[in-house]
């Protein structure tokens, strides 16, 4: 099960997710990536947000209490409506939990496409064989204070939450290990579906 997380400062809001556009709710709506991690490639999970507040907010993406197995090269981003975001290298623990990854301003009932990145460097060496990454996404929107004023638009209704990407599972935003080897056939694990994700070397 995914654990959630809100917002550290300020008011916290409802974000609504949905994998096509049409069918809206928690986590267990996105559908997670079960590509293969190369060098050179990426897993990315594409998925929708919605502000399902009566005020507008600031959605915020994360890199959770992250792991990552010795020697794995990796990096993660947060892309939003098309726009990449700039990359977090997690190679040796060198990134800090809990760092924003992007963020989008969203009125009551608009939503915005996202997609989450675990990508591996294309000189990625032999010591990411059989590794891992758990990246824990995080995500939270903290509304604007009741005097900001509020422009409508798109449409509405969950609870945000961290897309914990936990070892080997994927899911509710509980979204397992991204796993890379010589043979195995890896897992982005979501929730209760469970598919790895392999390195080929």
């Amino acid at each position: 099960m995914p654990s959630l997380a809100h917002a550290a400062d300020g008011e916290s809001g409802i974000i609504e997710y949905s994998a096509d556009y049409s069918t809206w709710g928690d986590t267990s709506k996105i559908v997670w990536s079960t590509d293969i991690l190369i060098p050179g490639g990426t897993n990315t999970t594409t998925f929708y947000v919605r502000n399902a507040s009566d005020r507008a907010g600031e959605a915020h993406f994360y890199v959770g209490d992250y792991e990552i197995s010795d020697g794995m090269e990796a990096f993660l981003r947060v892309d939003v409506n098309g726009v990449a975001g700039n990359p977090l290298t997690v190679t040796g623990n060198a990134a800090t939990p809990r760092t924003q990854l992007n963020s989008v301003h969203l009125a009551p009932g608009q939503s915005a496409k996202v997609a989450f990145v675990i990508g591996m460097p294309f000189e990625a060496g032999n010591s990411s064989q059989n590794g891992s990454i758990t990246p824990n996404w995080s995500v939270d929107l903290t509304l604007d204070s009741t005097d900001t004023p509020v422009t409508p638009g798109g449409t509405g209704s969950l609870d945000f939450g961290s897309l914990n990407l936990g070892s080997a599972s994927f899911g509710s935003l509980d979204t397992g290990s991204v796993k890379t080897g010589s043979a195995s056939s890896g897992s982005l694990d979501v929730g209760s579906l469970g598919k790895s994700v392999t390195f080929i070397g």
